[in-house]
């Protein structure tokens, strides 16, 4: 039997169509990822790169070290700051604070240091899942 199916008037195979649409759905590619602050590890080492860990709109951090604010770290590329800005936007009412990084400079900030401080499993991880990201 001719697996024969016919598109906007086209003869097409079904393997074809098949392959057409798994490959349309493993093109999507991705601009940007979110992060939590603590991917960067601790403030300490991530401070100057993106921030205290307190909310922006705050001129310190709480007494209590231990409540931290909900922080994330977007990381793009492909696309302008701009965009990505108007995508995740800082909203104070809301308690939504992004801070934003360039792969580039999270890419250059994760490498030195984890040459660094080489026992920074959160680090190393969170590269190997930024490049991965990046990659798809």
């Amino acid at each position: 039997m001719d697996k024969t199916l016919y598109v906007f008037g086209f003869k097409m195979r079904t393997s074809l169509i098949i392959a057409i649409v798994f490959f349309s759905i493993n093109c999507s590619w991705a601009e940007s990822a979110v992060f939590d602050y603590d991917d960067f590890g601790p403030q300490v080492l991530a401070y100057e790169t993106i921030g205290y860990q307190w909310y922006q709109w705050n001129s310190s951090g709480g007494s209590d070290p231990n409540d931290l604010d909900t922080i994330k770290v977007v990381v793009y590329w492909d696309e302008p700051l701009d965009a990505i800005k108007d995508k995740y936007p800082v909203e104070p009412r809301r308690k939504k604070d992004y801070r934003y990084l360039s792969y580039e400079s999270a890419m250059k900030y994760l490498d030195s240091t984890i040459a660094e401080y080489p026992d920074t499993d959160n680090l190393i991880n969170t590269r190997k899942k930024l490049i991965r990201l990046k990659r798809n």
